[in-house]
Order: structure tokens, then C-alpha cells, then sequence
């Protein structure tokens, strides 16, 4: 499923990753993590 196509562009994607939710600026198009580190506080 696309998440991009089915998600209000207002509501943040999941980071499936992380599991927490991470501002969609923060994902590529393909909701996969992006080289900008996310501070998680490990």
C-alpha cells in the first residue's frame, strides 16, 4: 500500500523503523527513513 496516497498530507507517517511517528518531512516518498537522523534520545 502507498502510504502517501491513502494519508492526509496533515497527518504524520510512521516510522516504521523507529515506531514513532516522525514529521512527514522527515520521509521520503517511499515512508522509509531519510538521512537526517531523528533525535531519539538513545
Amino acid at each position: 500500500m502507498d502510504m502517501k496516497n491513502v494519508i492526509d498530507p496533515d497527518i504524520k507517517y510512521v516510522d516504521k523503523v523507529l515506531c514513532i511517528i516522525v514529521p512527514k518531512e522527515n520521509m521520503n516518498p517511499n515512508g522509509n527513513r531519510m538521512e537526517k537522523k531523528i533525535n531519539t534520545g538513545k
